[in-house]
């Protein structure tokens, strides 16, 4: 009679419970882990946000520092990396509106202060491509807001989904230490 063939299996399955299988502290494994990393454009500037119950979260950023980019922004693009943003760098404090014509991706916008402060968080709302005319409608920080410096447009919810908040703070040094580069081709090939 022959002898069964899943007994010569439980030592191998003992190794590989003693050795593990990549799988790190969280439990995730490391292709998982390597996924999450890529969820940016490479050689992007990386913002660290640090948030009051002492997490550090990064956030790969495109960086809009000349009026014709800040002007286009995200505008005519379909997705984005999931931690992906772009960064609008002003010269002085302003407080305008940011609009969403042509923004077919929903975003949340940080306002932040000349010293990375977090002023406020806002839900922009996205258009559809299909949409002829495009509705605008514009979106500001709070009433009472002090002006900013700084606008991060993110995916909507990614703000909330890392636990950041007004008051939290944004180290936006290595983006400001980048020499401005024309890093938006949709914003060229529609004349901005």
């Amino acid at each position: 009679m022959p002898r069964p063939w899943w007994p010569l299996l439980i030592p191998f399955l003992l190794l590989l419970a003693c050795t593990g299988t990549g799988a790190g502290p969280s439990g995730q494994n490391g292709a998982e882990s390597t996924a999450h990393a890529e969820e940016h454009a490479p050689d992007l500037p990386r913002v660290l946000f640090q948030t009051a119950d002492g997490a550090s979260v990064p956030l790969w950023v495109e960086i809009a520092d000349t009026d014709e980019e800040r002007q286009c922004g995200l505008m005519h693009r379909l997705s984005m990396p999931q931690d992906q943003a772009m960064l609008f760098v002003f010269p002085q404090d302003v407080n305008g509106p940011f609009w969403n014509r042509n923004t077919f991706i929903p975003l949340t916008l940080a306002w932040i202060a000349a010293d990375g402060t977090i002023l406020d968080l806002t839900d922009m709302a996205n258009v559809r491509p299909e949409d002829d005319p495009q509705p605008v409608q514009l979106y500001s920080p709070r009433p009472g807001t002090p002006p900013y410096r700084y606008v991060i447009e993110a995916n909507q919810g990614w703000f909330a989904r890392h636990g950041i908040q007004p008051g939290d703070h944004a180290d936006l040094s290595e983006p400001l230490a980048r020499p401005p580069q024309d890093n938006n081709p949709i914003c060229r090939e529609k004349g901005y």
